[in-house]
C-alpha cells in the first residue's frame, strides 16, 4: 500500500476535527443540519394524497435525496409559520428540534399537532398561506 502524503494526512485530520466538533454539539443538545434545504407543507385542507404531494415544496438536498433523508429515523428541525387574515399583525413563528429520532410517518403529524396548539384560540388564522418547514 502506498504511503499517505502530507496533504492526505492534513485532510484526514481536518475531517476528524470537524466530526468531533459536530459530535460535541450533538451531545450538548444542539441540532445540526445534515442536509441543505427544507421541505415545506401547507395547511390547505386537501384530503387527496396526490394533491398534497403536488403542493409540497422542496429545495436543496430534499429535491434529489428525500429518500435518503427519510430512509432512517432521525432528528428534525420543524418550523411553523402562521399568518393572520389581518396583514398588520406579524405572523407567529415557532421552531423546535425533535428530542428523539422519529420516522417519516410521524414528522408531519407532529408538526400539524404543534400548529393546532399554536392556532388554538385564534380564529383569524389564514391556513391557506401558513406553512410548516422541515429541516434534516
Amino acid at each position: 500500500m502506498p504511503k499517505l502524503k502530507n496533504r492526505d494526512k492534513r485532510k484526514a485530520a481536518k475531517v476528524k476535527k470537524r466530526n468531533q466538533a459536530k459530535q460535541k454539539k450533538r451531545e450538548a443538545g444542539e441540532f445540526i443540519k445534515e442536509f441543505t434545504g427544507y421541505m415545506q407543507l401547507s395547511f390547505k385542507e386537501e384530503t387527496d394524497d396526490e394533491t398534497i404531494r403536488k403542493n409540497v415544496i422542496r429545495c436543496g438536498d430534499w429535491l434529489k435525496n428525500s429518500y435518503q433523508i427519510f430512509k432512517n429515523p432521525r432528528r428534525y428541525l420543524v418550523g411553523v409559520k402562521l399568518f393572520k387574515f389581518d396583514k398588520s399583525i406579524t405572523p407567529a413563528e415557532f421552531e423546535w428540534a425533535t428530542e428523539t429520532e422519529i420516522a417519516k410517518e410521524n414528522i408531519v403529524d407532529l408538526a400539524a399537532r404543534m400548529a393546532d396548539e399554536m392556532a388554538n384560540g385564534h380564529d383569524d388564522v389564514d391556513f391557506d398561506n401558513s406553512f410548516i418547514r422541515i429541516y434534516a
